[in-house]
């Protein structure tokens, strides 16, 4: 069973904890227009969704 909340405001210490920076590197090198996206995921709170649920870059 999968504990996490997605709607957790503190979803990175809660999924990443202390590992969130360096995954973040890791995924600029790999993903650097960052094409893979879910919402808790690394980099994820770069992009905000609009009313009509299209990601736009967060300002």
């Amino acid at each position: 069973m999968n504990e996490g909340d997605a709607l957790d405001p503190d979803w990175k210490a809660s999924f990443y904890g202390e590992n969130y920076d360096k995954l973040l590197g890791v995924k600029n090198v790999y993903d650097p227009e960052s094409v893979f996206y879910c919402p808790t995921c690394v980099g994820s709170d770069m992009w905000e969704a609009d009313g009509a649920g299209r990601l736009c870059r967060a300002s």
